[in-house]
């Protein structure tokens, strides 16, 4: 099913600048990367409302979920970008992000190369409802009430990412000072080969309590936590430009850029 309407929004289409094309089939393995610039509002004018995206995001879309793409300049280094989105890939595009719920609170999604830090009250309910709605008779024919959900729970995402930004905010949450030290440490040597026998000698503390621990108080593991934290890292850089994926990921402390690729 293909949604009649377009999507609208001033982007920076950053992997080909000048697409211009009808149809991005030749493009389907790709990934389009779009980003918002300082100073340009975006948004996604749909039948449902404005959905307006802050600046300085940047989010990445699939592009076997575009129908049909044309870009317009409008102005230096900024197109108007008009896009047609398939309302079942759209669907198919939520299956990466991973929900976690590591409090009451608050929910963790990694999202590919992010972690984000979602108020659970600003987005359960739409979860509740996509799931409803993935589960209902209905559900293998998914409408427009499906597309108004994803995009509900996109927007929160894409907001929240440019306000947490996204480990900074995390440590500020974490009650226990033991767990606030191992992120401290995780984040101050990165870069380096990960010692979890050092973590331990510096707390007193045994390997498995402090792993239980971590796990209790971040509901992530200290080696996912710092993965995501290397391709945090190596983010920045490349959008920098720093160097080569080689150099960031050796930079970055992945011992070969293919891990860093993946």
């Amino acid at each position: 099913m293909l949604l009649n309407f377009p999507f609208f929004g001033l982007f920076n289409i950053r992997h080909n600048r000048n697409v211009k094309a009808e149809s991005c089939e030749e493009h389907r393995h790709e990934a389009i990367e779009i980003y918002l610039q300082p100073g340009i509002e975006g948004f996604f004018l749909t039948p449902f409302g404005r959905f307006s995206i802050a600046d300085n995001t940047a989010f990445i879309l699939p592009a076997n979920i575009i129908h049909s793409i044309v870009s317009i300049p409008v102005k230096k280094h900024a197109w108007k970008t008009i896009f047609q989105i398939s309302a079942s890939r759209l669907r198919e595009m939520m299956k990466p992000l991973t929900f976690h719920s590591f409090d009451r609170h608050f929910h963790w999604i990694c999202a590919g190369q992010r972690i984000l830090f979602i108020e659970a009250e600003k987005i359960k309910t739409d979860i509740k409802q996509l799931v409803e709605l993935t589960d209902s008779p209905d559900g293998r024919n998914p409408g427009l009430s499906h597309v108004f959900t994803v995009f509900s729970i996109l927007k929160t995402v894409l907001t929240e990412e440019r306000n947490s930004r996204l480990f900074p905010g995390f440590k500020k949450r974490i009650a226990d000072s033991r767990i606030s030290m191992v992120i401290d440490y995780i984040e101050n040597n990165y870069d380096r080969k990960f010692s979890l026998e050092n973590i331990s000698e510096f707390l007193g503390v045994s390997k498995g309590y402090i792993c239980r621990l971590f796990r209790e108080e971040t509901g992530s593991t200290m080696h996912d936590y710092l993965s995501h934290y290397r391709i945090f890292k190596a983010t920045r850089l490349l959008e920098q430009g720093a160097g080569n994926i080689t150099r960031v990921a050796m930079e970055t402390g992945f011992e070969d850029n293919n891990l860093l690729i993946k």
